[in-house]
């Protein structure tokens, strides 16, 4: 998805870092403000209960360090049902812990750096969108995968296999805010 001019238009930068990969309490509260407060109209008119920030792990804990000792951190951090729920002016904010796994293993083009001194991919960004505007692809009907479905009389149980790729994607642009962070 990095690599889409769709998902290039719609990204910004937070520059300034000193190290891009261990971003500072201020710059990742700095990159959240300005994954919501540039987001397109679109976007900007869906209730902040309809719409999610997925963050890197590093800008998660970077931001919840800005809030740690301030007023403000128990009306931004609650816990519901159990979980500690963290958002950004009532947008709940998510640390995506696999992010770091698929950016180290495979490097894919999630957080292109467009800058002119851009060495490749940044490691720290969000993803800022609407959550019904995210839709799951699969390849089911490759002829290489499948998926079957089958009865056991003996043990009266239904049983599900499947081999078939699954990825996820959005549908509109205009509801996708993506923000990176940048020496």
């Amino acid at each position: 998805m990095g690599t889409d001019a769709t998902v290039l238009a719609a990204q910004l930068q937070q520059t300034g870092a000193a190290d891009p990969a261990a971003p500072t309490a201020g710059q990742a509260i700095g990159l959240l403000r300005k994954a919501y407060d540039q987001a397109p109209a679109a976007l900007q008119q869906v209730p902040a209960s309809d719409k999610k920030m997925f963050v890197t792990p590093a800008l998660f804990n970077a931001y919840l360090a800005n809030l740690e000792g301030s007023s403000a951190d128990l009306a931004i951090v609650n816990t519901v049902d159990g979980y500690t729920r963290v958002s950004f002016r009532g947008v709940q904010v998510i640390a995506m812990y696999e992010w770091d796994t698929i950016l180290t293993d495979l490097n894919p083009a999630i957080f292109v750096d467009q800058s002119a001194a851009a060495t490749g991919n940044a490691s720290q960004g969000v993803c800022y969108c609407a959550t019904e505007n995210l839709i799951i692809g699969s390849d089911v009907t490759d002829p290489e995968g499948s998926f079957k479905v089958f009865y056991d009389d003996l043990e009266e149980k239904m049983f599900f296999r499947g081999y078939f790729k699954l990825g996820v994607q959005f549908l509109y642009p205009s509801l996708v805010q993506w923000g990176i962070v940048t020496a």
